[in-house]
């Protein structure tokens, strides 16, 4: 198994709604388990290891995601809140290519710019 190519098919990877659903749906689950933010963030962004390192449009939709949430339940400022949002400051749209629709490149391109307005990114 080890020897199969990584496929980029768009069968074999989240699409974007999913992914960003998957990650709500998670993170409902771990917030009335987890009482520590920086443990929160780590449980989240460890369930969604390989998409984060899978596509850049995986990575950029779980750490979008995972930012409005800890803005909407207020659990924000700490390192790596500082850390992801910083990330998401330098992230460049035209950088995932087909990976995303136009329609979800625009959708992309405007939580992002809400998030750091709400930021002061």
């Amino acid at each position: 198994m080890d020897n199969i190519p990584v496929d980029y098919c768009p069968y074999t990877r989240w699409y974007y709604h999913e992914m960003e659903k998957e990650v709500k749906n998670f993170f409902g689950i771990i917030m009335n388990k987890v009482n520590n933010k920086n443990e929160m963030i780590e449980k989240v962004l460890e369930r969604f290891e390989r998409e984060c390192t899978n596509t850049l449009s995986e990575n950029i939709v779980v750490k979008t995601t995972l930012v409005e949430l800890l803005i909407r339940y207020d659990i924000k400022g700490n390192e790596q809140f500082v850390e992801i949002t910083k990330e998401l400051e330098q992230f460049d749209i035209n950088d995932v290519g087909a990976q995303l629709t136009e329609n979800e490149k625009v959708d992309l391109s405007i939580r992002i710019s809400n998030l750091l307005m709400l930021t002061g990114g």
